[in-house]
């Protein structure tokens, strides 16, 4: 059962946000080691899992990691480490086709969950000694492409684990 209520609108996205929490939030900003630090890069990793409602398939649950370095030209100038893990519960319009709730889940399950963790994060960094953290946007089509592509990977590499070990027995 949803924590909130959701209202309904009569709009053509078969796709709803029901309900959405942080399971981990874990923000650590350290103070520069200079009066001044220029951020060189900020490295982000994304990841996520989806589930299906056991007796309801079209209520599907999202899990997305977040994980988050900034630092200065010189590594030992971290500035802010982000971890955070998010669950977003989705339903679809029944008569929706389960292709189309397996696309729109990814795609726009991450956008959503996403955009709303940017938002946490900006509220919580600003105040943060330092200054307010935003993240960059990112293009979902490309994070759920790798996301995916990395999981095959190890599926594939499991696989031919087993099947090696099968043979060596």
């Amino acid at each position: 059962m949803s924590r909130s209520r959701v209202l309904q609108f009569n709009m053509s996205n078969p796709l709803q946000l029901e309900d959405y929490y942080l399971t981990k939030l874990h923000i650590d900003w350290r103070a520069p080691s200079k009066p001044e630090v220029n951020v060189e890069e900020i490295k982000t990793g994304l990841d996520y899992d989806v589930a299906i409602h056991a007796k309801e398939k079209h209520r599907y649950k999202l899990d997305l990691r977040i994980r988050l370095t900034e630092t200065g030209k010189e590594q030992k100038d971290v500035v802010y480490v982000v971890e955070a893990d998010m669950v977003g519960l989705f339903a679809f319009d029944e008569t929706s086709e389960k292709e189309t709730r397996e696309k729109l889940i990814r795609l726009n399950g991450v956008s959503i969950l996403y955009s709303t963790f940017r938002g946490i994060l900006g509220g919580m960094t600003g105040m943060f000694q330092g200054r307010r953290l935003t993240l960059p946007t990112i293009i979902p089509d490309e994070v759920v492409q790798r996301v995916e592509e990395t999981k095959a990977a190890k599926k594939a590499s499991r696989k031919e684990s087993r099947t090696i070990a099968t043979a060596k027995s």
